[in-house]
């Protein structure tokens, strides 16, 4: 019995490995391959148009979760930004032949509000504090920019998830 019973366990781990089946780790780490990122912060406490700061790779990732906390009466406009492209584009940049961005859609979690990429979330003088998720099925880069400033603080943060 006990022959039998390593027989059908070798077996499994030799046709997962022939057949280049991934697991997940659940020690905190990413799956296939990559680590887990954790949280990024891309825009930190920002009181003006943003610059891009940091650029997340969403390669391996099928969704991104974003995080936005508001503070001093912000108003201002977000918008969220992604490329397929293999090399990171210049998001501050017009969109070009060999510059390729698209501004993209977001869910708000709370109540499954689509958001249209190009206009982005509009604060108009009330601090928020929100969750938003963007399908990134095929995305390599993915930011966010304050694209019109009145008035506040903003920050937004990101996390990548595979569904593993």
């Amino acid at each position: 019995m006990k022959k039998i019973v390593i027989g059908i366990i070798i077996g499994v781990v030799a046709l997962a490995l022939v057949a280049g089946i991934s697991y997940k780790v659940f020690d905190g780490g990413g799956s296939l391959g990559y680590s887990n990122t954790g949280i990024e912060t891309v825009i930190d406490g920002a009181t003006g148009t943003s610059t891009i700061a940091t650029v997340f790779n969403a390669t391996p990732y099928r969704n991104l979760v974003w995080s936005l906390a508001t503070n001093a009466s912000a108003s201002q406009t977000i918008k969220f930004l992604c490329s397929s492209e293999t090399t990171k584009p210049n998001f501050v940049s017009a969109q070009s032949y060999t510059n390729v961005w698209d501004y993209c859609q977001i869910v708000d979690l709370e109540d499954g509000t689509t958001y249209d990429g190009d206009t982005g979330i509009v604060l108009t003088g009330t601090d928020d504090y929100r969750l938003f998720e963007m399908d990134t099925n095929g995305v390599r880069w993915a930011t966010a920019l304050i694209t019109s400033y009145t008035a506040g603080t903003s920050t937004v943060k990101v996390r990548g998830f595979d569904n593993l």
